[in-house]
């Protein structure tokens, strides 16, 4: 298991600054950009908790977070900062075939959830945008 610490800046004012309230809820991956280029989201990704996508969040109320890639579960906790967000999570490390699971894996954790700084903006009350300064992951509230 691997132990992380993350920032994630939120740099916009208005209806695009995240809030606790705003946050509260599940969030699935709908969409990826790596270095400027589409990330192909393979429709056959899943994961355990919910099979119709390829990753998720949960921010709960007191800053509880958990989540899913298509191949490891995290769990652990957020804070805000003024515009940013401080995530201590701990998310297992477990291998995953097929190809296109480790590269989903790949882009969810490595490139973003482990980046040292994040932005995190609001796009309306139902998407929310967590990028670095090459990946760029949108995901989509869920009742």
């Amino acid at each position: 298991m691997a132990v992380m610490a993350l920032l994630v800046a939120g740099c916009a004012s208005g209806s695009d600054v995240v809030t606790p309230e705003r946050l509260d809820g599940t969030w699935v991956w709908v969409a990826a950009t790596v270095d400027g280029e589409p990330f192909a989201l393979d429709p056959s990704l899943s994961t355990e908790a919910r099979p119709d996508v390829p990753g998720w969040l949960r921010f709960r109320p007191g800053g509880i977070l958990e989540g899913e890639g298509p191949c490891n579960h995290l769990r652990g906790r957020y804070r805000l900062d003024g515009d940013r967000i401080v995530f201590d999570a701990t998310v297992t490390l477990v291998g995953c075939m097929p190809e296109q699971m480790m590269e989903a894996e790949a882009v969810l954790v490595d490139d973003l959830l482990f980046a040292p700084e994040v932005t995190a903006t609001m796009r309306g009350d139902h998407e929310l945008v967590l990028a670095d300064e090459d990946t760029e992951l949108v995901f989509r509230r869920i009742p």
